[in-house]
């Protein structure tokens, strides 16, 4: 058997051409609604065929194909199980109508390259896995995209999931070599749902939740645009080694260890953020200056080994946990003007520094300056101090000017450096 016209037939039973390994091309077909299972199972020489009014495809419908490469199916809807695996010679897919395909329906498509099903809304699991050269997928419809369902691809550069309104834990990460995603509708990313992937590109301006780990050791990303975004999760963005510019105008808490290793980050600009917990910004070698003008908490080691870090300035912070500057050595002016509570160690370390105003301080720990062995005179500016800590640690500093103005009762200064001093109470 070469060729099939059967023009008045509307349905296709199970099994009807099962193994007929010599037909190559079936036309005349135009009735046809819905085509059984195994309908065409390993008819290994079927190159073309053309079902304009088929709807429904079984299960294993078009499986082992391995020639087939011209489909035409301008109204289907259904695709069942495996329904075109290893198909070989497939290349592109556009099927306007399709809304649900089923588990493994691509699989094993060696050439498969691109597929753009702008209707569909089910998608089964390893739908396309070892498919090595799909490169571009289109799926603006589909809410929920399954674990798995790019298994083994090496070769996607663009992804399209404009359709999905959560992307599930970890079903992205090990889909190697994706440049650009767009999630133009999802508003909460799971925990580690893009962990180690290539991405350098993301579009995602409705998110308002990232979780756990979420894009952790993504070392290609180099932007991330969230103007929704209002919760962030721990490691969320660690070792994004490229990442250089964040924009989360309504994010209001860091978690942490959130943006620990993006060595590339500079410069930070984060308006409405309030907290930000412990590590976040750890190890960001080349972060040089941080804008947060809401912020009330820093945690502990927030900014350990920011070496190029050169000035601060949160002019709401009220609290600061322990070693938060822990290293940086480049750091030379601390503004801190509403700061009330401070923790041990903060500034260990930061040989440059300057000046510091903590003018709202009222207590302070005896080694929030430990391990300062500063290159330059130091300014202080702790106007609201009450009492001088036991023992006097300044002692051991050498101040330019040290102000005291709420002090009412001071212990000796013996054998202090301070070149000037104000204490008008």
């Amino acid at each position: 058997m070469i060729e099939i016209n059967l023009p008045n037939v509307k349905e296709l039973p199970n099994s009807c051409f099962e193994y007929c390994v010599s037909i190559s091309e079936i036309s005349q077909l135009n009735n046809v609604e819905k085509i059984g299972e195994r309908c065409f199972y390993n008819c290994a020489d079927l190159v073309s065929i053309n079902l304009p009014n088929c709807l429904i495809f079984g299960n294993f419908s078009f499986t082992a194909c391995e020639k087939l490469k011209n489909i035409q199916f301008p109204n289907c809807q259904i695709f069942g199980i495996e329904c075109f695996s290893q198909c070989k010679n497939l290349e592109t897919l556009k099927f306007n109508n399709l809304k649900e395909v089923g588990h493994d329906c691509f699989s094993y498509c060696a050439k498969l390259k691109e597929i753009d099903f702008p209707s569909l809304v089910v998608l089964g699991e390893y739908c396309f896995q070892n498919s090595p050269n799909l490169e571009v997928v289109k799926l603006q419809k589909l809410e929920n995209l399954p674990t798995n369902v790019f298994d083994k691809n090496t070769s996607i550069s663009l992804l399209v999931l404009n359709g999905i309104k959560t992307l599930k834990t970890k079903c992205l990460g090990e889909v190697l070599n994706i440049t650009r995603i767009e999630l133009n509708t999802c508003e909460i990313i799971e925990d580690y749902a893009l962990n180690g992937s290539t991405v350098n590109e993301i579009l995602i301006p409705n998110v308002k939740k990232i979780s756990k780990s979420s894009f952790q050791n993504c070392q290609n990303l180099k932007v991330l645009e969230a103007p929704q975004l209002t919760e962030i999760g721990d490691y969320s963005f660690s070792n994004c080694n490229n990442l250089e510019r964040i924009s989360c105008d309504k994010l209001l808490t860091i978690c942490n260890h959130c943006f620990e290793e993006c060595s590339n980050l500079k410069e930070i600009n984060l308006p409405n953020v309030q907290n930000i917990n412990d590590s976040s910004f750890k190890n960001c070698k080349n972060l040089e200056k941080i804008i947060c003008s809401n912020c009330e908490l820093l945690g502990n080691l927030v900014f350990e080994n920011c070496q190029k870090l050169n000035e601060i300035q949160f002019n709401n912070l009220k609290e600061i946990g322990d070693q938060t500057f822990l290293n940086c050595n480049k750091l030379v002016i601390v503004s801190l003007p509403s700061l009330t509570k401070i923790g041990s160690s903060v500034f260990s370390n930061c040989n440059s520094i300057t000046t510091i105003n903590l003018s709202s301080i009222k207590s302070i720990n005896t080694n929030f300056l430990e391990n300062i062995n500063s290159q330059h005179h130091i300014s202080l500016y702790i106007d609201s101090l009450e009492t001088l800590p036991e023992p006097n640690y300044f002692n051991l500093l050498e101040f330019e000017t040290l102000s005291l103005n709420s002090i009412e009762r001071i212990s000796k200064f013996e054998n202090s450096l301070i070149h000037s001093i104000s204490i008008h109470n």
